[in-house]
């Protein structure tokens, strides 16, 4: 393993050097390459170190990276200066897994036509810098283990918020090169630029530095063979990721994203990330920074909105998030998106390939060249970051053909042509993206109405021409919806998630959930008990996170109810999920009707440890009515709720203008208006170790956790000892001094004695 301390010496030295004062550096390199055809002799290429090059550099401290002047060269050669951007305080080190930037400035004569095209004059003297076809900057690195690697620059235009307004700025490097080393030691990176009748190589090779971070490496699949592959694991320390995941996707709905929306987005991520949120997602969309969205071959006029979008992943970095960064294609949807300028006739491919329809945009050659383009661009500019743990595409049975009417292109597997197709489009996005990221993982999702045995076969061994989605997809998503029922998390989520692990054996992540629409968002104004369940429900199915709850921005985040993170994240945070192989169970009292206790718990395989979660299952909105001032306010219809973008949640129904129906039997149970007290009652764990011997029994220690009303690092609430029956169950009684919702809890095994281990309890254990 390289030594750290040298590196840390080397950079001691640099700080020290004449001439160096301040935590500002900046890197310029002067790159004279010879003019030279693409079958020509090369120059060998001299290594330069990135330290000697900032030594002699003798540049004004005070200058910033897009002000260095070029200082030329060889006038009669093309040169390639670059500039060293990130990180700011220590050039030419890196931290492991953190990003790195370079900029370039390419020879003028080039840099010529890149401008004639941007500005739309002397077509015949142009150079689309989108095009890689045309113009390919390449980065070529070579690993301290001798392993080549050759990644993209992007074409870039920095943008600077200024008094709330993003203001473009100057740059004399408008190609940029991202990266985050995964391996210590020292890099080298050259440059090359092709062009379809020349290439100019250069004839440097700069030399970098990685060195030790904190940081915990890509999120990689465990493949162990056993329910620990329900997981993903830390690349660094092959510890589990415990996943705590929120949908804060975007912060506007059009395609005007303001400073102030941005500004709150990263509030909302900042809360999140401050109360134990670790996972979440990001779409890459029209409304936002799709880089294709405007001109398909021309994403300068989305570069404003592409560097705030910049700033979420720097702020995702910062805050030690993975996320996810999906793509939704609504515009081809039957009947139109929600909003008008995502429709299909905005469409930027419909309306310069003249499509004439929607099924074209994954058949057209061109069009999916371009597709192919932008995923190239996409992957360049923030596939960089080790931060990234997926890429997806969300929804794909509503990519939709003209004929199947709302737009299920599986609605017949055997016979549709366009399945085929849209399922040869998927493979070659999931290459590509592949190929330049092999490190991410991909997926795709569909929407609730598909059934784990419907989804089973639109993921089966493919047809002829077609191909095998299994082995497309790293990890397998769902979306389910539901006015938070009383079976929705017994019944259709714990089956959805046992039901898709069982048929491909992959990470399962319940991806989007939550109430339908405004007039049930509006509870979660009102009451956190719905989101509070579904976080700890979600996890104990066996999930890779805690499900991903969307309306961030309707009601959860406004009511801080993020909060109720920190209790799963502490609970967990001793947890080593790797040490053992636990399967998802469930326990209820009764029928779902009637059901008083609910509960979820992950017990490992060899029967000595359980990880648990058991609410009382009458504590939810439907039954608050009697208690609640808010939720009667609600089925009043006198109760409002402003959000952080101004929009007013109400109790009419969108789709009828009438007033909704909360009292709607399907939101009712057996205890209609009331919550039931369970402090009497007792809950079962089973499947533990069997006491079947008449002196001797299996001893386990219980420990609840509260899930509210106290410190979250003072969540452990009391503990006591019990053995399991000959059965291998446990009937636990619930000590609980009041009406609280739920309480986690575990379960370790003490032992096969006689009589009652002697263990230290808390003071009010039995």
């Amino acid at each position: 393993m390289p030594n750290s301390k040298k590196y840390k010496k080397q950079y001691s030295e640099f700080r020290e050097s004449k001439g160096i004062r301040n935590n500002t550096f900046i890197l310029l390199m002067y790159l004279a390459i010879p003019y030279c055809s693409a079958t020509a002799q090369q120059l060998t290429p001299k290594s330069i170190s990135c330290l000697n090059l900032i030594k002699q550099s003798n540049l004004n401290l005070h200058m910033q990276p897009d002000s260095v002047k070029h200082i030329p060269a060889n006038m009669d050669k093309p040169t390639i200066d670059a500039a060293w951007f990130e990180p700011n305080a220590t050039p030419c080190l890196v931290g492991k897994y953190q990003k790195m930037e370079i900029g370039l400035k390419l020879p003028e004569i080039v840099q010529e036509k890149i401008d004639n095209f941007l500005k739309r004059i002397q077509p015949e003297n142009q150079l689309n810098p989108y095009d890689p076809e045309l113009l390919d900057v390449k980065i070529i690195l070579q690993s301290p283990s001798n392993q080549q690697y050759i990644k993209p620059a992007f074409y870039y235009e920095p943008y600077e918020n200024v008094g709330g307004i993003y203001v473009k700025q100057n740059t004399d490097f408008p190609f940029r090169f991202r990266f985050a080393p995964d391996e210590l030691g020292s890099w080298k990176l050259s440059v090359s630029v092709v062009m379809p009748n020349q290439t100019i190589n250069g004839n440097y090779v700069i030399t970098f530095v990685c060195v030790p971070s904190n940081h915990n490496g890509y999120l990689v699949k465990g493949n162990y063979g056993d329910e620990r592959d329900r997981y993903l694991y830390f690349k660094e320390s092959k510890t589990t990721f415990k996943g705590i995941g929120m949908n804060i996707t975007h912060s506007t709905y059009d395609d005007n994203w303001t400073p102030t929306e941005l500004a709150q987005h990263k509030t909302w991520i900042q809360n999140f990330a401050n109360n134990g949120g670790n996972f979440l997602r990001l779409e890459l969309g029209a409304q936002n920074a799709l880089p294709d969205w405007i001109e398909f071959n021309n994403y300068t006029p989305r570069m404003k909105h592409m560097q705030m979008f910049d700033e979420l992943i720097d702020l995702a970095e910062e805050k030690n998030i993975y996320f996810m960064l999906f793509r939704h294609h609504v515009e081809v949807l039957k009947d139109g998106p929600e909003w008008d300028h995502v429709s299909w006739v905005e469409n930027p491919y419909k309306k310069a390939f003249n499509l004439t329809q929607r099924i074209d945009f994954f058949t057209h050659p061109e069009v999916i060249k371009w597709q192919k383009h932008c995923l190239r661009y996409i992957m360049a500019r923030w596939g960089y970051s080790s931060n990234m743990s997926v890429y997806e595409y969300s929804e794909l049975d509503l990519f939709i053909p003209e004929s199947e009417g709302r737009g299920d292109i599986f609605g017949k597997p055997s016979k549709s042509t366009e399945q085929t197709s849209i399922r040869d489009w998927l493979a070659q996005m999931a290459f590509t993206t592949k190929r330049h990221n092999p490190n991410l993982l991909f997926t795709i999702t569909f929407t609730q109405g598909k059934s784990p045995g419907r989804l089973k076969e639109l993921y089966e061994l493919p047809k002829k021409n077609s191909y095998d989605f299994n082995h497309v997809v790293d990890l397998v998503g769902f979306h389910q919806y539901h006015d938070e029922r009383k079976y929705t998390n017994y019944e259709d989520r714990f089956e959805q998630t046992d039901k898709l692990w069982k048929y491909f054996n992959k990470p399962v992540i319940c991806e989007e959930i939550g109430f339908s629409d405004d007039p049930t968002n509006l509870i979660y104004c009102c009451e956190p008990y719905e989101f509070k369940n579904n976080v700890w429900a979600t996890f104990m199915m066996g999930n890779m996170s805690s499900g991903m709850h969307w309306w961030w921005d309707r009601g959860i985040f406004k009511s801080g109810h993020e909060q109720y993170f920190q209790y799963l994240n502490n609970f967990l945070n001793s947890e080593n999920l790797e040490s053992f192989s636990y399967k998802p169970n469930k326990w209820k009292d009764g029928s779902i009707d009637k059901m008083k206790i609910a509960n979820y718990y992950l017990l490992s395989n060899n029967n000595d440890r359980v990880l648990g979660w058991v609410h009382n299952a009458t504590y939810r909105w439907r039954n608050l009515l009697n208690t609640s001032n808010c939720i009667q306010q609600i089925f009043n219809h006198t109760f409002r709720c402003v959000c952080e973008d101004g929009h007013t949640l109400i109790t009419t129904n969108p789709s009828t203008n009438q007033p909704f129906d909360y009292y709607s039997k399907k939101y009712k149970d057996e205890y209609e208006s009331n919550v039931s007290d369970v402090v009497s009652e007792s809950f079962k764990v089973e499947g533990l170790k069997k006491s079947i011997n008449l002196t001797k029994k299996h001893w386990y220690l219980i420990e609840f956790y509260h899930t509210q009303g106290v410190l979250p690092e003072k969540l452990f609430s009391h503990s006591f000892v019990l053995y399991s029956n000959s059965s291998g169950s446990i009937k636990i009684p619930i000590t609980l001094n009041t009406l609280a919702p739920d309480y986690a809890y575990k379960v370790s095994y003490l032992g096969y004695h006689k009589n009652k281990p002697n263990v230290q309890l808390t003071d009010n254990g039995k």
